[in-house]
């Protein structure tokens, strides 16, 4: 969930993105500690994707999500998702 803080992870997780407004014009980022990860625009007749990506349950990672229109113009910028924030390390800055 938006904002969460997922606790200790190891190996791969899974975000998946459902967008209901206007759907075939939108392309949306992950940004993992500042920068993008994956970029992808979804698909015609597609409301949702999925992205992955492995984790080092000794590092403090955040992730978030950005959805882009056509033209790179913002639509929405998410809350980081904190992924073992609680090791006692240092949590990477978003």
């Amino acid at each position: 969930m938006i904002g969460d803080d997922l606790g200790v992870q190891s190996g791969e997780i899974e975000f998946t993105v459902t967008i209901t407004n206007e759907p075939d014009k939108i392309r949306a980022q992950l940004v993992k500690n500042g920068v993008i990860i994956a970029n992808e625009r979804l698909k015609e007749g597609e409301t949702s994707m999925q992205f992955r990506d492995r984790v080092d349950p000794a590092r403090s990672d955040w992730y978030r999500l950005e959805v882009l229109d056509r033209v790179g113009q913002a639509l929405a910028i998410t809350n980081p998702i904190f992924v073992n924030s609680r090791q006692g390390g240092r949590r990477a800055r978003p």
